[in-house]
């Protein structure tokens, strides 16, 4: 039977029933879209995504129960995860160079004096999983803050002097007898940019 035929009373029902599967349909299709946007944001903040990531290797003998994607912990958080794991070429003197990444701010608990790296057994299967442990001296190994590189200590002498308690030293500073003068992240002021010219 042709629309055309179809009175008017039931014509503006067919109008509303349209109108009301199509509102239907758009509200399903937004929720849809928004349940997997949803997902896809909370996974993505699961895998570090949207996070500053740090580098890091070991060499272990065997890659048994080290998986790519097994999580990294530090004082029992999971603070990263395995990215590679790859075999040596023959001859060389490590196995299998094992590669993960910590997330920030946890990068910030390994210090170049205290934080070592342990592989320990995780499970009934040969599980295995990386632990680090929370540094105890010395500096962090990573760092996110700008390193501006200064030839004329005349020019560092004026920008200490116009804002003081901002500028750090990048690295350690040695004598000429290769005496340690001054460790990394030390704050710069008059006294020891004196010392270091």
């Amino acid at each position: 039977m042709p629309l055309q035929d179809l009175t008017p009373q039931l014509r503006t029902r067919l109008n509303r029933m349209e109108r009301g599967v199509g509102w239907f349909v758009f509200l399903a299709t937004a929720l849809l879209l928004f349940g997997f946007g949803s997902y896809l944001y909370h996974v993505a903040g699961q895998r570090g995504w949207f996070v500053t990531k740090a580098k890091f290797h070991i060499y272990v003998s065997t890659s048994t129960g080290l998986n790519v994607g097994d999580p990294v912990t530090i004082m029992g958080f999971s603070v990263g995860h395995i990215v590679g794991v790859h075999p040596r070429p023959p001859g060389d003197r490590f196995n299998v160079r094992v590669e993960f990444e910590v997330f920030n701010p946890f990068f910030r608990y390994i210090w170049s004096q205290g934080s070592v790296v342990k592989v320990n057994p995780a499970g009934f299967l040969n599980q295995r999983t990386i632990e680090i442990t929370r540094g105890t001296n010395g500096y962090a190994m990573v760092v996110t803050q700008p390193i501006f590189v200064f030839t004329n200590l005349n020019d560092l002498k004026n920008l200490v002097e116009a804002e003081p308690g901002r500028w750090q030293l990048s690295q350690e500073i040695f004598d000429e007898n290769s005496n340690m003068l001054y460790r990394a992240y030390t704050w710069l002021n008059a006294t020891n940019l004196q010392l270091i010219a």
